[in-house]
């Protein structure tokens, strides 16, 4: 999906173009959420497709932290002229039984990063934004981006 957005928005401005798209994935879910976990409950509400996914988890038997296991996925793709590069930042955890904390989006509230003992959304937004899955992609994706536009003259070595 990233890699479809950077294209059509290159494709109409002709300009270099970034573009991502998130998810999380479960395995025990068979990878769903995944590019669906914006409207995973058929809506673009955050506390229905948490809900959801509690429902779905406990529908499956997934009572476990192993059972639990999710990752949240970004793919970060840049556009230009004659160059398609798409880099993925993946943020391992496990999917809280119920959510916790008041910051951040999406499945925040119920997912704990590996290595620490809260849910992203007890993070601040600086400490999320260094650890998260879209900061791993686009670091990964940074060198593509500045050697493009050194070797485009766009900006100076």
């Amino acid at each position: 999906n990233a890699l479809i957005k950077a294209r059509a928005a290159f494709d109409h401005t002709g300009l270099p173009t970034i573009a991502d798209d998130s998810g999380i994935c479960l395995a025990s879910l068979g990878g769903a959420p995944g590019i669906n976990s914006a409207r995973y409950a058929g809506t673009r509400v955050d506390e229905d497709n948490v809900a959801h996914l509690l429902e779905e988890l406990t529908a499956v038997g997934a009572n476990s932290e192993a059972d639990r296991r999710a990752e949240f996925c970004c793919a970060a793709a840049f556009v230009a002229d004659g160059i398609e590069h798409v880099e993925l930042g993946v943020w391992p955890g496990t999917v809280l039984p119920a959510p916790v904390g008041t910051h951040g989006f999406g499945y925040d509230p119920v997912f704990r990063p590996d290595g620490y003992e809260v849910a992203s959304a007890e993070l601040t937004a600086e400490q999320k934004n260094e650890i998260s899955h879209r900061h791993r992609a686009f670091t990964a994706l940074l060198p593509i981006v500045r050697e493009y536009l050194v070797k485009s003259t766009i900006i100076p070595d």
